[in-house]
């Protein structure tokens, strides 16, 4: 799965920009491959790649931290939302 990171990097900045308050969000990626070699001959061969992003928050004198896993908006504003922060977009 190849993601547009600069994409990534504008959805995240907007969701910030909207949270309000002190909200930082960390994007991670890992890709990880794997091959079992047995007599010389490959018996397993994996790839794998993960996403995710961390999300810190600070309010009311509390800091609160939550994670998702996926770079999507709904998800990172759901993230966002379960440390108590409602984003000024969602509306009150």
């Amino acid at each position: 799965m190849q993601r547009d990171l600069t994409g990534i990097k504008g959805v995240l900045e907007g969701i910030a920009a909207s949270a309000g308050g002190f909200v930082e969000l960390r994007y991670h990626r890992k890709r990880t491959r794997s091959a079992g070699v047995e007599c010389g001959r490959v018996e397993v061969a994996t790839a794998r790649e993960r996403e995710g992003v961390g999300v810190r928050v600070i309010e009311a004198g509390g800091f609160g931290y939550a994670s998702c896993g996926s770079a999507e908006r709904a998800a990172v504003v759901a993230a966002i939302e379960r440390q108590g922060r409602r984003p000024s977009f969602l509306g009150e």
